[in-house]
């Protein structure tokens, strides 16, 4: 027999009898009691404590909701859904913005903010900051952006963010977050 496949049926045999019950056995746990994290003593709060008051210490955060209107690259007229993301800060305001592109006209949506929630760990000077990091073609027509809804996020909205951003280990996925200096 070859040296692998000796290798492979000793593991596939250690993994069948380590994975096999014993009825007599009770379950027990590797974690260290002072490393798993505390709940409040409201059942029905998943969130340790630890997120709550961490989530109690962050400034205002927007939950904003967007659309992106008149691009080639769209099925409808509009982005449907909207879309959505968060920002520190409150924002009110967005604008469309033209990206350098070599052979394509280009554009993206941006909202005066203090940077995007989960790109920077705390609020940064008030600038205009992409929102989704998605780029559209327009090939000579012209784009608008609206927000449809923004909001500030409550403290138990901030406890649901900090606990995804947590379990994923980043808060926003696939996107860049760069300010515009114009």
């Amino acid at each position: 027999m070859k040296p692998l496949t000796i290798f492979l049926l000793l593991g596939a045999t250690i993994a069948v009898v380590s994975c096999s019950s014993n009825s007599n056995q009770k379950a027990t746990s590797n974690l260290d009691p002072a490393s798993t994290p505390t709940t409040s003593n409201n059942a029905t709060s998943p969130i340790p404590d630890e997120i709550k008051q961490a989530a109690k210490n962050l400034p205002p955060i927007s939950r904003i909701t967007w659309k992106m209107c008149n691009t080639t690259d769209l099925t409808g007229e509009c982005t449907n859904p909207p879309k959505v993301t968060e920002h520190w800060g409150k924002v009110q305001e967005i604008k469309v913005v033209k990206i350098p592109a070599y052979s394509r006209e280009l554009v993206q949506a941006h909202v005066k903010s203090q940077g995007c929630f989960g790109y920077y760990g705390e609020p940064q000077p008030e600038a205009w900051y992409p929102v989704g990091g998605q780029t559209y073609e327009v090939k000579g027509k012209v784009a608008s952006a609206s927000i449809v809804e923004s909001r500030l996020l409550t403290d138990q909205e901030k406890e649901i963010l900090l606990l995804r951003q947590k379990i994923t280990g980043t808060g926003l996925v696939g996107a860049t977050c760069n300010s515009l200096t114009r």
